[in-house]
Formats: structure tokens, sequence, C-alpha cells
């Protein structure tokens, strides 16, 4: 089990790091709990952890200064931090200076999770690259987290088997599985969200059962996937399919939130919501950093669109610390009441020029707009095309002067825009269902009002 040193000068703080994540799950024991940065120095010879886990505001030596002393007096593990948002060019500070992560305030178990098995690769790795461990399976996790220059090390006239089920099992449960194979065959390396067994046994020699550990992964409601042939020659291309998988998930989030804060700049909280929760597993499968970059992008977005409004500003970065949903939402009602939509402009240009043959591209070189974004934008807005409303605008303007004036039904057609009195009158059908003549007929027809001079 690799070992962790807890430290944070709130007592509450340290018991809820314990209680938040299941650390034995992770591969880890808590090895120490310090309440400030001298105790846990005091203690970092005895206690030899594998990682430090850290709140980087603490009285007297802050998380930054107790880095760096502990790196002055050997300690070589990997360290991750604790912030609140606010904190985040601080935080920034301390990846630069060699953090392994860090996570935000208050803590969610997925996000701790997700470091902790990245800590736990590093941990790996680590022990990969040092000359004294020269054991195969050491070689093999370097390879499989991507470093090819190990390759030697590893027996040449052995056969191979690399095999996986899936995402990482508690450390306790992989141990199972591999104690199922003769010692010194099997070992267990995960790489990205998955655990890799490697199983290898000397060449002409029949290749070890596998039903013991099938049998330990069936309880566990877990299916071996194995893959026979070439290994050495299948971890680079793993390697790349890997990082194939993290740059398209990456573009889909930047995607997702260019989706978001469209959402909110159309006051769409329903769609917002739903954008959201694709985003949400986008990040999950991207890594912990990927939710907290996101969120520093959204409030970027939503202060800009904020902006000349001093008093919703200072009430969205007043809560910076809630989550993105949560913020999106917020953003939405502090925009409302909606003093003009895109929509809006549309109509009002269209129903002063009703009468002219006008098309979508006519009012979106008008206004300024490309016709293909202007007709998704109405559409999203009033929840039909601009040609369904323009046909309608015109219908009603049609019945109020069937009953207003004396004109001729063609020639009001014509006043409304219609250039063919057949599309008119179907148009008309469709809307009242009787033909403008049957229309003007069964209203009550009303006199205008004469003005005092008239005789």
């Amino acid at each position: 089990m690799l070992r962790a040193m807890l430290v944070d000068d709130e007592q509450m703080a340290l018991e809820g790091l314990k209680l938040l994540i299941d650390w034995q799950a992770e591969g880890f024991v808590i090895c120490a709990e310090c309440t400030d940065a001298a105790q846990a120095l005091q203690q970092l010879d005895d206690a030899k952890p594998d990682l430090i886990l850290s709140d980087i505001r603490m009285p007297g030596m802050d998380g930054l200064q107790f880095l760096e002393a502990a790196r002055n007096r050997g300690f070589d593990g990997q360290f991750v931090i604790v912030s609140g948002y606010g904190e985040f060019d601080y935080a920034r500070q301390a990846l630069r200076i060699g953090v392994a992560g860090y996570l935000l305030k208050p803590i969610e178990p997925s996000e701790a999770a997700q470091v902790l098995a990245q800590v736990r690769t590093n941990l790996v790795s680590r022990e990969a690259d040092s000359l004294s461990h020269a054991e195969y399976h050491r070689s093999l996790t370097a390879l499989l987290v991507g470093r090819g220059d190990r390759a030697e090390a590893l027996p040449q006239d052995a056969l191979w088997c690399l095999a996986t089920w899936g995402s990482p099992l508690p450390l306790e449960r992989a141990n199972e599985i591999v104690e199922t194979f003769p010692q010194g065959t099997a070992s267990t390396h995960i790489v990205g969200d998955k655990e890799y067994l490697a199983l290898h046994w000397p060449g002409g020699e029949p290749e070890p059962s596998w039903q013991g550990a099938e049998a330990l992964l069936d309880a566990m409601n877990r299916k071996m996937q194995k893959s026979e042939a070439g290994l050495l020659c299948e971890l680079p291309q793993r390697r790349a399919e890997l990082e194939e998988r993290l740059n398209a998930n990456l573009a889909a989030l930047n995607e997702h939130i260019r989706a978001l804060c469209h959402a909110v700049a159309l006051r769409q909280p329903e769609a917002f919501k739903q954008r959201y929760a694709e985003s949400e597993a986008l990040c999950r499968a991207i890594g912990a950093e990927a939710k907290t970059r996101a969120k520093r992008h959204l409030i970027t977005e939503f202060t800009r669109q904020l902006a000349g409004r001093p008093g919703e500003l200072q009430h969205l970065l007043a809560a910076q610390d809630a989550d993105m949903e949560e913020l999106g939402l917020l953003t939405i009602r502090l925009l409302a009441p909606v003093k003009e939509r895109i929509s809006d402009r549309v109509c009002g240009y269209a129903q002063a020029h009703l009468a002219e043959p006008l098309t979508l591209r006519d009012v979106a070189d008008a206004l300024g707009y490309h016709p293909d974004y202007l007709g998704r934008i109405f559409r999203e807005e009033r929840g039909e095309s601009f040609r369904e409303w323009l046909n309608s605008c015109r219908v009603e303007k049609a019945s109020a002067l069937l009953l207003e004036s004396g004109a001729s039904v063609c020639d009001i057609a014509s006043r409304v825009g219609y250039a063919q009195y057949k599309q008119f009158l179907q148009h008309f059908k469709q809307r009242y269902g009787q033909t403008p003549d049957q229309f003007r007929k069964s209203q009550p027809f009303t006199l205008p009002t004469l003005s005092p001079t008239t005789k």
C-alpha cells in the first residue's frame, strides 16, 4: 500500500479528507495527519509518505513553502494541494513548481479519485525509472505509460498476454487476481482509465490457467478481455489510442463549453442543463483538471455577458465557488429580463416591410447577420421557422384588413406581401378554416368612427 500524509490547519478539514476519500480503495493508507506544516516536517522521516496532500493556505508556513522545505529534506514523492477556487492563480504557481495535482474545495470524491489514480500511476512510473528496480513488471509499466526506453529489461524469450477488466480495482482485489497465477508471472498496471494485467511465461511451456482470475472477476461482476499476440508491438499503438481518445474528448468538451455559453446568452435554462450533464461526463473521462479549466472558461464568458451591469456582475463573482451548473443558471437569471431578442428585431423589420417579397436572406442582409445563423437563432427563440412566422403574420394582418376595410380580397393579399392569390388563399384557410370571403361575412362589421369635423 502507498502511504499518504494529510496536512491541514483545520481539524474538520482533516476529518473531511479522511471520510470523503476511500483511501484503501485508491491503494493508499494514511500514515500521518498534521495540523500545520512544521508538524508535518517533523514527522516526515518517520512517516515516509509517498504522497502528501496539503492545504495551500496555512498560517506560518503555507503550502508552497512547505513543499519547498519537504523537497529540501529529501521528500521525492508526490504532492497534491487543496485550495478554494479564488486561489486558482496561487494553485497554478504550485503546479509550475512540481505538484502532481490539486483539488478544489469543497472536494468532490470523483475528482479526488481521478487525482489519486494519476498519483498512483506517477509513483509506479517513477519506480519504473529507478535503476534499483530491474524487475520486468516495472519496465512493462514504463512502456504502458508511454516510455519505450526500458524494453530491454523485459524477458525477451517469454510469451506474453495482456488483458484488461476495464476501470481499476482496489489494490487488494487486484493483488488477489495476480496471486491466482504462478509467482512472478503476472502484474497489474493502471494506464488512463483502465487497469491491465500482464502475464508472461517461458517460451515453449503451456500458458498458465486463467480460470482462477476469471472466477474472481465474475464474482466482482467484471469480465476479462485478453489480447494474445505481439504485446511489445501493441504498446505504442495502445498509447496512441489513449492520446487520440483524450484529444477527441478535449475537442468535444470545448464544443460543449461553446454550447453552454450559447444557451446562457439565449436564456435557455433547459438547454443549459442538458449540455451541462454531457459536459460533466466528458470532464470525468478527461481527468480532474478538465472541470476546473471548463469552469474558469465559463466564468470568464459569463462575466463578459454581464459587462456593463456591475450589480449583476458582483452577484455572479460572489457565487463563483458554486458548481458550473448553478453558475450558469444564475447567469441566465441575472441576464433576465431580456431587453430585446434577435428574433424581436427580425419581427420588427419584417412587420415594417410586410408588403415586400421578404426572404430570410433579405432580413439578414438588412440587420447584418448571416442567414444560416439568423435562421437558427430565430427558430431557437420562437420555436418556428422564419417562413412559418412570416406566413402567420401576413394572414393575421390580412384578417384585420378584411374587417377594417372594404378593399377586395386580392388587394388585401397584395398589401400583405402575397404575389400569388392561390398561396394566400391556402395559408388563410389553413389558419382560419374558411376562405377570406367567408371569414369577412362571418364576423360582425364595425362602422368606422367619424371625427367631429366629418359632415
